[in-house]
């Protein structure tokens, strides 16, 4: 079958450029890629766009107009006259070596090829580009060049490699690199300046893909400092280290002791890590980076972790650089403690970074809207069923509650939570909360607050917050007993959607309207509202306005007495929609 293009004839395998063809673009072969097995080059072809032969893995031979200046075909590769390699034949088998003259490897130059096969390159090649070898299953070992300097974005992505070694004239290996390819990336050169790796992910993601599903690249940097890569490479970088470090290889002193500042500055992010791979456990404690303070909390998860090894190192560790503390004299100093800070609400700085996750504001404006000066507490990181929040937090008071601070929502979009061992344990223990206590020094308490928390039973309103805000306490089905601050001007009821236990509610005097706003679709259709087992709600006089829906309304609430002054509009509101009523 004959297939005829703009650009090309083909027709059994062979696809023949056509004459004044003088540009190959990249999606030029798509009709024939799968198929094409030999390719002429026309003499009229002057450029050829690097990603043409992407797909092409069935391709095996090249011809060349000899008129071409161009393009020339050497050792069966097609190349630029000029030095570039464009395209490796697809049957590469066993040994081989890339041709002499090659001075850059083009995009996409061998990717696909299914091999197996081992690639030398001689002297002289200075590029590798972007995705020169993606794909290139087949790829079993390369040696580069002394000449080589530089290397692309995505250059042996889901190569066959499990090895290579970076010469020493190396000074930039770009983005993905070595993605889903090499274990090991033994780097010898000493001109390397740059080692990209992914940037958009956080700190937290990249330790947390390391312990989760283990390293898919080990950085073995031998002359370059750790600091000179990027991203989440820099901890791949640190397990390599710690390997030549613990082998006792020789290593230069000065990026030594960088390297190891590096890591002491770490330390506490990489404690998980080093827990999982001994060689940066052991580099840890050889160079003392663990402190005092730090010891039980890397003891826990050695312990977590069944390395009894490496707990026992951390035993003698603490006993040669620490004095044992009595356990009884610090139990009662902590008793004391404990006792101190519940009885004044100040919480030191430190125990406070261990139990919230919060943000401080130094005035009195935040984005255009009145926010008091003091502390916002944004997360609850511990896990006590009877929360009490502090009145201050070293010398700043707290004055709001964050949205979601005690949400089990709250717990997959913490960055906090992102490396913790167990993020689930926390929204399960957030699930558990039953009662939570506020200082009077709390004027606001944003939307979600408690959204969720399906074990709160009672929550007192601090005197100084005037409004509900919405959600607050939406899925809260044990909630039974709810003390609203005076404050507030216009209460939603959607707040309390899900609060299926709670059948009494005091709205306090000086509220002037409640309502129900109808955000989720299924609020009427299932009645899921809180107020299906309301019984009993008290309404003052200074109430105006009562607003649901013209399909839904008070009156739905079965078993409800509304209790309010005799003529106020509570009482012509009952009347209108037939609600037992009692006056005040």
């Amino acid at each position: 079958m004959t297939q005829t293009t703009r650009h090309y004839a083909f027709e059994n395998g062979v696809c023949i450029m056509l004459p004044g063809v003088r540009h190959i673009p990249g999606d030029c072969f798509d009709g024939c890629c799968r198929e094409m097995t030999r390719l002429c080059v026309s003499r009229s072809v002057k450029t050829v766009n690097t990603e043409a032969f992407r797909k092409c893995n069935k391709l095996v031979e090249f011809q060349v107009d000899e008129k071409n200046k161009a393009f020339q075909v050497r050792d069966g590769y097609l190349m630029s006259t000029d030095g570039v390699l464009f395209r490796a034949p697809s049957d590469l088998q066993g040994e081989v070596t890339a041709p002499s003259g090659v001075k850059e490897i083009a995009p996409c130059a061998f990717s696909g090829i299914e091999g197996p096969f081992s690639l030398t390159l001689r002297e002289g090649v200075t590029n590798i580009d972007k995705m020169a070898f993606q794909s290139c299953g087949g790829l079993e070992n390369i040696v580069l060049p002394d000449s080589l300097q530089w290397i692309g974005e995505q250059a042996f992505d889901g190569s066959g490699l499990n090895q290579v070694v970076l010469p020493e004239n190396v000074s930039i290996v770009q983005q993905w690199a070595f993605r889903r390819s090499c274990k090991t990336v033994d780097i010898r050169s000493v001109s390397l300046t740059r080692f990209e790796g992914e940037t958009s992910y956080s700190v937290e993601y990249a330790l947390d893909s390391l312990v989760k599903r283990g390293e898919s690249i080990v950085l073995i940097p031998w002359r370059a400092p750790i600091s000179r890569f990027t991203g989440e490479l820099r901890y791949h970088a640190m397990l390599g280290f710690a390997r030549l470090y613990i082998a006792g290889e020789k290593l230069d002193e000065a990026r030594k002791a960088e390297d190891v500042k590096l890591i002491r500055a770490n330390r506490k992010r990489l404690y998980s890590l080093a827990v999982k791979y001994p060689e940066l456990f052991y580099v840890m404690l050889r160079e003392k980076v663990i402190p005092s303070s730090d010891v039980e909390r890397v003891q826990e998860l050695t312990i977590q972790q069944g390395k009894a090894e490496l707990t026992a190192a951390l035993l003698d560790y603490q006993e040669k650089n620490f004095r044992r503390r009595d356990p009884v004299r610090q139990m009662e100093r902590e008793l004391v403690k404990q006792e101190k800070i519940t009885a004044t609400g100040i919480l030191p700085v430190k125990e406070a970074k261990e139990l919230w996750s919060y943000t401080q504001y130094f005035t009195d404006f935040e984005q255009g809207e009145p926010k008091p000066a003091g502390i916002v507490l944004t997360l609850y990181k511990g896990m006590e069923e009877e929360v009490l929040v502090p009145r201050q937090i070293g010398k700043q008071p707290v004055t709001a509650i964050g949205a979601y601070a005690f949400s089990p929502e709250s717990t997959w979009q913490s960055t906090w939570l992102r490396y913790a061992k167990d993020p689930r344990a926390y929204g399960e223990a957030h699930k558990k909360i039953r009662s939570v206590r506020c200082p009077d020094s709390v004027v606001s308490i944003e939307k979600g607050a408690f959204y969720g928390c399906e074990s709160l039973e009672e929550f007192v309103f601090p005197p100084k917050v005037t409004q509900v805000s919405e959600d607050l306490f939406r899925g809260c089905r044990k909630l039974a007993r709810v003390v609203l601050p005076k404050g507030v001007k216009e209460l939603s009821f959607d707040v309390f959607d899900g609060c299926k236990s709670l059948k009494t509610l005091v709205i306090p005097e000086g509220t002037e309207r409640i309502s129900y706003s109808f955000k989720h679709e299924n609020d009427f259709r299932n009645k899921s509202v809180f107020y299906a087992g309301l019984t009993d709600l008290t309404i003052p006089a200074s109430v105006t306005e009562i607003f649901f829906t013209e399909q839904l309304s008070l009156g739905d609430c079965c078993h409800l007495t509304i209790h309010a002054p005799a003529g106020s509009y509570a009482e012509e509101y009952a009347k209108q929609y037939k609600i037992k009523f009692e006056a005040l």
